[in-house]
């Protein structure tokens, strides 16, 4: 196991000390469970990422499932879309027929 200094806040340190008289766990098992939290909340954040590195599709794919489930605009969007490509498409016919 490796070793690494770090730096805490007083109210973190204290914090920690207290718990860990608490709990009777010593403080480094608590830094490495934070660290350990950590390493997978980024994991998580960036799956796109870590699927391209992978070249792995489908990791990408499922990370970003679900990704606009929490939008209620999507009609709304979806109608603008609409209008704006067929506003592009009379103006174009329009430049094609020289008006």
């Amino acid at each position: 196991m490796g070793k690494l200094r770090v730096s805490l806040r007083d109210d973190q340190e204290a914090e920690l000390e207290q718990l860990s008289r608490k709990t009777g766990q010593s403080p480094g098992d608590f830094i490495r469970h934070g660290v350990d939290l950590a390493i997978a909340e980024a994991k998580e954040a960036q799956p796109i990422a870590a699927a391209e590195e992978n070249d792995d599709w489908k990791a990408a794919w499922r990370g970003i499932f679900g990704l606009w489930a929490d939008r209620d605009d999507i009609d709304e969007r979806r109608a603008k879309l609409r209008a704006d490509n067929q506003q592009r498409d009379a103006e174009l016919q329009r430049h094609w027929r020289g008006e």
